[in-house]
């Protein structure tokens, strides 16, 4: 939108399009990451009321690998807000 606008206000919409989804997808990931820590928080409080039957799952590399994905999710909007700032 904002790349092919023939008119300042047309590209001022695109820009705000492009803010409007940085800050949502940040509200969303700081709620999810609340929830996160809350979840964590409990388990780790009282590991005892964990499901034995989830041992296997936290044991595989696709459990892990989502541990060690979900902190660069959260560096996405920070990157992405970098590349917008040094188009205009």
């Amino acid at each position: 939108m904002s790349a092919t606008a023939s008119d300042r206000a047309g590209q001022d919409l695109g820009v705000n399009v492009m803010l409007g989804s940085i800050i949502f997808q940040v509200v969303t990931m700081a709620i999810f990451t609340g929830l996160a820590i809350e979840f964590a928080t409990r388990v780790w409080r009282a590991p005892s009321s964990v499901d034995k039957a989830t041992d296997s799952l936290r044991a595989t590399f696709r459990w892990k690998g989502f541990l060690f994905g979900k902190p660069l999710s959260h560096y996405q909007p920070h990157l992405f807000s970098r590349i917008i700032s040094a188009n205009n």
